[in-house]
């Protein structure tokens, strides 16, 4: 159960961080949107809204999920 619970909420933060910088998306998600979606998606109650709201605001603040790493060729 806690497993699931992880993918659930690393694919919510992959598509969170899509959906606020990609030029393509008009109506961006907002953190109160992101926070109740999450919440459903995450049956046992895992993640309380202050969790939920500081993950939105470090993707919003930082703009992807995780550094990209360059390697030289």
């Amino acid at each position: 159960f806690f497993i699931e619970t992880i993918y659930v909420l690393c694919f919510s933060l992959i598509l969170l961080s899509i959906d606020l910088t990609s030029p393509h998306v008009k109506n961006k998600m907002s953190k109160r949107e992101f926070i109740r979606n999450t919440r459903r998606a995450i049956i046992n109650g895992a993640l309380s809204d202050e969790l939920a709201g500081h993950l939105y605001d470090n993707i919003y603040l930082i703009g992807h999920v995780a550094r990209s790493t360059a390697s030289a060729h």
